[in-house]
This record gives C-alpha cells, sequence and structure tokens, in this order.
C-alpha cells in the first residue's frame, strides 16, 4: 500500500468514527484517538482477545427479549451510571462519556448492531455486550478483567 493510499484508508477509519459516533445519544465523545495513537488500549484489547474463547458469559438474556428488558439488563450487569467514561472501538478508539444511562445504552446497542464492547478508562475492565456461538438463544455479557500480573 502507498503511503497516499495509507492516509486514505486512514481519513476513512477516522470519517467512519465520527458518523457512527455521531448518531449515538446519550453520550459525549470524549476524545478520538488516531490508529495507533492509544498503545495501552491496545495492549490490553489483545490480551482480553487471547482469553475470550476461555471466557464463560457472565450472564444470559433470552434473544426475544424486549429491547427495554435487554437495556435495563445492560444497565444493571454493567452497573452504568451517568459520568463514567469508556474507551469504545468505531474504526479507531474512542473515550466516550455518559451521560443519560438509559439513552446511551439503547443508542449503543441500535447503533452498533447488538454488539459492543466498552473498556474502563481506568482500563481495568473489558465488557462486551451481545451475541456469539457460544449461545445462539441469548445475548451475552461478557466481564473481563485486568489481570493482577499484566
Amino acid at each position: 500500500m502507498t503511503e497516499r493510499q495509507k492516509l486514505i484508508a486512514h481519513k476513512q477509519s477516522i470519517q467512519f468514527a465520527k458518523r457512527t459516533l455521531s448518531q449515538l445519544k446519550g453520550i459525549q465523545v470524549v476524545q478520538l484517538f488516531q490508529e495507533n495513537e492509544h498503545q495501552a488500549v491496545n495492549k490490553l484489547y489483545a490480551s482480553y482477545i487471547k482469553h475470550y474463547n476461555s471466557l464463560e458469559p457472565y450472564s444470559r438474556l433470552y434473544y426475544k427479549s424486549s429491547v427495554e428488558q435487554i437495556c435495563k439488563w445492560i444497565i444493571d450487569t454493567l452497573k452504568l451510571s451517568p459520568k463514567t467514561k469508556y474507551f469504545i472501538h468505531c474504526g479507531v478508539w474512542a473515550e466516550i462519556e455518559i451521560l443519560d444511562t438509559a439513552m446511551a445504552v439503547q443508542s449503543l446497542w441500535t447503533v452498533f448492531s447488538h454488539n459492543f464492547l466498552l473498556i474502563k478508562s481506568d482500563l481495568s475492565t473489558i465488557t462486551e455486550v451481545g451475541s456469539d456461538s457460544r449461545d445462539e438463544y441469548h445475548y451475552l455479557i461478557d466481564i473481563w478483567e485486568k489481570p493482577n500480573n499484566y
């Protein structure tokens, strides 16, 4: 890939991230990071991916639940509250702050097509919400705490 092609691809990923983030309601974008700008988040995410196949879901909810039930389940399980900051990936990493919990969760659920991952801003925990092949009849929440020996 030429330098020009790399630049175009980078600009496209930033545009995609901005477009995606602009669709989210109940959150405020704190900062948008360039592709490799936040190495600590990248390293933590890579460590999570290595352990993903050995994770048992933290919580399950039947896939035919209403959006209201799903949002309440997410909020209660993740103990989400206003003024909490997270990193989210949307082509690049972005730091977001939850302003309105119910609106933010419903928006994340919709915009990210029923699958999203949040990393606490202190890099202590990764939570992933959605569905996968481990259980085809339930939505799952995975909670992965950063190991002490990390």
